[in-house]
């Protein structure tokens, strides 16, 4: 789903008369302060590079489950979901 696709369906589900006019003022500053509000997140992803106190390799072995695990609870600590 777009971000597009998601704001018109967080747009019909609100309990509002606003939805009914798909021109409406206010519909269009909603999309842009919806927009801006994907656009200040940012999402430190951790190195996977093989490297002296890494966290995902083990006897030269990469630990994916490991290294998404972490991404993962990166993402949600920015309030996001993780669909998987």
């Amino acid at each position: 789903m777009t971000n597009r696709e998601q704001f018109e369906a967080w747009w019909k589900s609100e309990e509002h008369d606003l939805h009914h006019n798909p021109h409406s003022p206010f519909k269009r500053f909603a999309w842009d302060a919806w927009q801006a509000s994907r656009e200040v997140i940012e999402i430190e992803v951790p190195s996977s590079k093989h490297e002296e106190g890494s966290d995902y390799w083990f006897d030269d072995t990469f630990q994916p489950l490991r290294y998404e695990r972490d991404i993962e609870r990166e993402i949600e600590r920015h309030g996001l979901k993780v669909k998987s």
